[in-house]
């Protein structure tokens, strides 16, 4: 067993392994794409459908199936007060409305919104006149996420928190949603490591604190994170920053010394594996793109000063960004990496001190 253990840490500390593995997943990518077909939907009066998602922008309601997208626009409040009080995510619903394919994108370099749903594997849209629930969701998990979305909804400044928490930027007023777009610091309102590393570390310090031993805080962390990733609708952003803590946690307590970089290549390929449309999501890009940068820094030196890390990191993370902002939107935002220097620090205090208040 010993001659085992030592032989597959061996094979772990090869650099090669997960080099071939991160290949092996862009193979993937490429062929999955090329082998991808659509699923499709007959065309009916009536539809019989799972609510997995939803989201309220003013008066229009989005609401996410299994590879459709409903759209439907209330036109009373007192017809959205009651939805957010009766419907919630599980419960299945009969819906009468137009079944749509999606059109092609017609003026070139900009949001192509038919790309962007098919990436998501939903493939029609679905105009709805009416619905009405026909079973409600029995599902555990779903009950305390739905329950987390009511004391969300019954919380003072909720906009803030659907954002923070659930990463729906779309509950914050278009007014100040684009004064932070004109400041480049949208990206804290989008699901991201941020809040899995701010999360991680309270409840990582709180367990300190009661004097827990490294690995049952590892673990009871671990669990949090997975049910956070849950609530967060398994955002590719999180589940990286999710599962790269986990296998970081375990590279450390188990002494297996896996390079962080090689952490990072073999989460890239678990969710690879899950899904290679995550290849086209923003955040998906960004997330592995600006991690891997950060741990190539932190390989070359070792900065002890918090200040100057601050400034290091957000340089940093603005440069290996860029290539990748200016290839999706055609802009630069010059001074974002100032305003996030000012700006996340200001916001993980806020954020952790409304967590404690709220609770």
């Amino acid at each position: 067993m010993k001659r085992f253990s030592l032989k597959l840490r061996k094979i772990l500390l090869s650099n090669i392994i997960y080099y071939l593995l991160l290949l092996i997943s862009i193979l993937y990518i490429f062929i999955y794409n090329k082998l991808y077909i659509p699923q499709k939907i007959k065309i009916e009066e009536t539809y019989n459908l799972k609510i997995n998602n939803y989201n309220i922008d003013g008066n229009k309601l989005t609401l996410e199936f299994n590879n459709l997208r409903g759209i439907y626009y209330f036109e009373k409040e007192e017809d959205l007060d009651n939805f957010k009080k009766t419907y919630n995510l599980g419960d299945t619903i009969e819906v009468n409305g137009t079944l749509e394919t999606l059109a092609n994108n017609t003026i070139p370099n900009t949001f192509n919104y038919k790309d962007y749903l098919y990436h998501k594997k939903i493939n029609y849209i679905l105009k709805i006149d009416n619905f009405s629930k026909l079973k409600d969701n029995k599902n555990i998990l779903l009950k305390i996420k739905n329950d987390i979305l009511k004391r969300i909804e019954n919380t003072k400044h909720n906009n803030y928190l659907y954002a923070f928490i659930l990463g729906k930027s779309s509950y914050i007023d278009n007014e100040s949603y684009n004064n932070y777009k004109i400041n480049g610091v949208t990206h804290l309102f989008a699901l991201s490591g941020l809040h899995v590393s701010l999360f991680s570390g309270i409840i990582l310090l709180i367990l300190n604190k009661l004097k827990l031993n490294e690995k049952l805080s590892f673990i009871i962390t671990s669990m949090f994170l997975i049910l956070f990733s849950f609530i967060a609708s398994f955002t590719p952003s999180i589940l990286r920053a999710t599962i790269f803590f986990i296998l970081s946690g375990l590279n450390k307590i188990y002494y297996t010394f896996i390079k962080p970089k090689n952490i990072l290549f073999l989460t890239f390929s678990i969710l690879i594996f899950k899904n290679p449309f995550y290849i086209f999501d923003t955040g998906f890009i960004l997330s592995f793109t600006i991690t891997y940068f950060i741990l190539l820094l932190n390989e070359s030196i070792t900065i002890k000063d918090n200040i100057k890390s601050i400034l290091i990191i957000s340089l940093l993370s603005f440069l290996s960004s860029l290539p990748i902002i200016i290839n999706l939107s055609y802009e630069i935002n010059i001074i974002g990496f100032i305003n996030n220097i000012l700006f996340i620090p200001k916001t993980s205090l806020w954020y952790s001190f409304s967590l404690v208040i709220n609770e």
